[in-house]
């Protein structure tokens, strides 16, 4: 077993964790959008169903 020493840790987090805090920063704003985009597009199915059921 390998014992890691105290400075070892904060450094390996310093370099690593905020990395990690950016990544998951910009992946919950994107999920945010995401969602936003996917309830624009099923309100414009919607409403251009409701519009006489036309083609495309």
């Amino acid at each position: 077993m390998h014992i890691i020493d105290s400075s070892a840790v904060v450094e390996l987090l310093a370099n690593v964790g905020f990395p990690i805090v950016v990544t998951f920063y910009l992946l919950l704003r994107i999920e945010q959008r995401i969602e936003h985009l996917r309830r624009e597009v099923t309100r414009l199915a919607c409403s251009s169903s409701k519009k006489g059921g036309r083609d495309a």
